[in-house]
């Protein structure tokens, strides 16, 4: 019972962590030569708001939404790509 209640206390710093990493972890995303903290800014954004969501649709719904969520944000531009090349 320990661990949930240190979850329910600090779920929004768990939150805020999950979401930084998951845009550090996304920010091999976009390739650039630009080395500017303004270009690293607009790139991370985006990665942190979609883990923000992410991290909203996993609280309110599940786990396999989110999954799936990501799974469809990611296969988009997969699809996206074909028939451009």
């Amino acid at each position: 019972m320990k661990i949930f209640n240190f979850w329910n206390k600090n779920q929004k710093i768990f939150i805020i962590i999950s979401c930084m990493l998951f845009g550090a972890a996304h920010i091999g995303n976009y390739t650039g030569n630009n080395n500017s903290i303004a270009y690293y800014f607009i790139t991370f954004a985006p990665q942190i708001s979609f883990g923000f969501i992410l991290c909203y649709i996993r609280i309110r719904i599940g786990f396999e939404a989110s999954l799936t969520t990501h799974s469809i944000n990611n296969f988009i531009p997969l699809i996206l790509s074909a028939f451009t090349c």
